[in-house]
């Protein structure tokens, strides 16, 4: 038996009897909201492994769900679905969430991502390199606590944002990367990782500057990145899946 809990949120009780009955049939035990409110109510007393949420609901979205999850609850896995593309993978993962998946979706593509996004990080992480990208992004910093004040390199909980100008990758492409810090006590950070949107120059659409760059959700890391950067990150309290900035 599996014996992990979900949470399924959706004012629509047609979606989360689907959802239900699909999670079930893969040994899940499942708990139902019917908004944002009542999930929030339901996370604060119960453990769950696992939370799936729809974003526009009444009296209260997905996003804010997420958001106010992660203020005590950051390693919570949380799935957002929407119907409408009003939110970009760049909003979605800075919000808090772990992944965005677009209604009408297959079932057994939720299964998948709930799978592996309740294995545990460093089990995740671990997973052996068999074959290295072609397209690798190398960069050298001053230490990552002054990257991440310059706004050229900041860690989320599943990825990093890094500030590129030039020989972008494309979104949904697996990159080797490999960051050396002069300073500091992370002096490598190398793994694979797959490009999960790009922002080709500065831009101040939301009312704060934003440089050049790529959002990066981590795949596998390197062995002597991994102990580190677990270390790194359990020491820090992050909202954001991949931050945008």
């Amino acid at each position: 038996m599996n014996n992990r809990r979900v949470l399924i949120v959706d004012d629509e009780m047609r979606l989360r009897s689907t959802l239900k009955l699909e999670f079930e049939l893969n040994d899940w035990l499942v708990t139902e909201a019917e908004s944002a409110r009542r999930a929030e109510e339901l996370i604060r007393s119960n453990d769950y492994d696992l939370v799936v949420t729809d974003n526009r609901m009444p009296g209260g979205s997905g996003v804010d769900l997420i958001m106010a999850t992660r203020e005590s609850r950051k390693d919570l896995p949380m799935i957002l679905m929407s119907a409408f593309s009003d939110l970009s993978w760049e909003e979605v993962l800075d919000h808090g969430a772990d992944t965005f998946l677009v209604k009408p979706f297959p079932m057994k593509s939720i299964i998948e991502t709930a799978n592996t996004l309740t294995t545990p990080l460093e089990e995740l992480l671990a997973t052996e390199i068999k074959a290295v990208p072609d397209k690798k992004l190398q960069i050298e910093f001053e230490s990552v606590i002054k990257s991440g004040i310059q706004g050229r390199l900041r860690f989320g909980r599943r990825g990093f944002f890094v500030g590129v100008d030039r020989d972008f990758p494309m979104e949904g492409e697996e990159i080797h990367f490999q960051f050396n810090f002069r300073q500091g006590e992370l002096k490598e950070f190398a793994g694979i990782g797959r490009v999960e949107w790009v922002r080709s120059s500065a831009n101040s659409a939301s009312g704060t500057l934003l440089p050049a760059g790529i959002g990066v959700s981590l795949v596998s890391l390197f062995p002597d990145s991994l102990k580190p950067f677990l270390t790194l990150h359990g020491r820090t309290s992050l909202r954001a899946s991949v931050p945008k900035a």
